[in-house]
């Protein structure tokens, strides 16, 4: 993920740029400075999250963990990325990709979807 690194740092317009290149981030927000305000500093929040993970040492976890991405997320060019995941848990359960781009979450159809995989992780019997 070193191609992430360093967005928490952009200016606002060229975050804006960037969120525009992931076709679901809402308009509702781009056209609202309010908003727009608000949320670049959760979302600056998070690339600087993102870029202190990137950077940390990652202790191995007994905690099973699932990891999703979007099948045209930007950031994400191969779903080998995710499954790299699996290098920080004991109960990996695998890596599931959703026919969207980086906002998964804003498309019911998805996030069905991730709701049915989650709760069979939940009821999967290694899990217990």
């Amino acid at each position: 993920l070193q191609h992430i690194r360093g967005r928490h740092t952009l200016t606002d317009d060229a975050l804006v740029h960037k969120l525009q290149g992931y076709n679901n981030f809402p308009n509702e927000i781009l056209q609202n400075k309010v908003a727009l305000r608000y949320f670049l500093r959760i979302i600056r929040n998070d690339f600087s999250l993102s870029d202190q993970l990137i950077n940390a040492q990652i202790t191995k976890t007994t905690v099973p963990l699932v990891t999703f991405c979007g099948a045209d997320d930007p950031d994400i060019p191969t779903q080998v990325m995710m499954e790299d995941w699996q290098q920080h848990t004991e109960k990996f359960l695998g890596c599931h990709t959703l026919e969207v781009d980086h906002f998964y979450f804003l498309n019911q159809r998805s996030l069905r979807q991730l709701f049915m995989t989650i709760e069979a992780c939940l009821m999967h019997e290694t899990y217990v």
